[in-house]
């Protein structure tokens, strides 16, 4: 839905973000008892974003997919987010959006700053949301841990993804025992984007491949990852598993001992120029 096909149902949708943002639930709703239609239209932008190459994850936003304030649209989240969550989920939110606005709040650093997180992630998961295993690995990919013990907590059962992403040795040990190539690429890619080299290690005893360019994160290979954690012991272990110094990332063209100095890791600068020069 977009300003010139309604220009009044395009108000009222502002004036329902709005109310979202300020922890309004009287006026939400006021509003969407008025026009249930609201909770199902979506928010069309114009057409640059559309046609933009890279991936726009709030393209054409629903309206509860604001309650994570992914990406940050306002500086502070109301206190009572997870009723305004509520207000809506109690008019009817379609599953497809329960689960898509429940990965908006598992990737949402703003949200676990200001100790949202959680109670945003349990009234969508009372609510049915189910956490997919994309939104695991984009959660894990963006070391977003607390998401992931949130939902160990909450009863989800654990995989491969999260067992890496927390460094859960001994989990990720069995689930990869007999697990298919893509799941131990994941867990690879994960423990190395959190630092966990035991957990590194085990992917690679498992078949991971340590030159392949990550799951996610996609543009870079786990070498350009552990420079720019600045983890030596991963450096070692990657390296002594035969990672290539000069695979360039896909967005920048760079090395990781590139991404090492660019970003200014003078450790990881020093352990990958020594490799170099032998």
């Amino acid at each position: 839905m977009s300003a010139t096909e309604a220009p009044e149902r395009w108000r009222s949708l502002r004036s329902a973000v709005e109310a979202i943002q300020n922890g309004d639930v009287a006026r939400l709703e006021s509003l969407l008892d008025a026009e249930p239609v609201l909770l199902h239209d979506r928010i069309v932008e114009p057409d640059a974003y559309r046609d933009a190459r890279r991936h726009q994850y709030f393209l054409a936003p629903k309206l509860i997919w604001f309650v994570a304030n992914n990406p940050t649209l306002a500086e502070r989240m109301p206190a009572n987010i997870a009723d305004v969550a509520r207000a809506m989920i109690a008019r009817g939110v379609e599953q497809a959006d329960l689960d898509y606005t429940l990965a908006l709040v598992m990737t949402s650093s703003v949200a676990r700053e200001q100790g949202q997180q959680r109670p945003l992630m349990h009234a969508l998961l009372d609510a049915g949301a189910v956490p997919t295993a994309e939104s695991i690995l984009s959660t894990a990919g963006h070391g977003e841990r607390d998401a992931l013990r949130a939902l160990r907590d909450y009863g989800i059962p654990a995989t491969a993804t999260i067992a890496a992403a927390l460094g859960e040795d001994a989990t990720l040990r069995e689930l990869l025992a007999d697990a298919d190539a893509r799941t131990v690429q994941e867990a690879f890619a994960v423990a190395v984007i959190n630092g966990h080299t035991t957990a590194a290690r085990i992917a690679l005893d498992a078949g991971a491949d340590v030159n392949a360019f990550l799951p996610v994160h996609g543009h870079s290979t786990a070498l350009h990852q552990a420079a720019l954690g600045e983890n030596v012991g991963l450096i070692d272990l990657l390296l002594e598993r035969g990672a290539r110094l000069d695979t360039c990332d896909k967005l920048w063209d760079a090395t990781p001992l590139g991404w090492a100095i660019h970003q200014d890791r003078p450790i990881a600068r020093a352990r990958l120029e020594r490799a170099a020069a032998r």
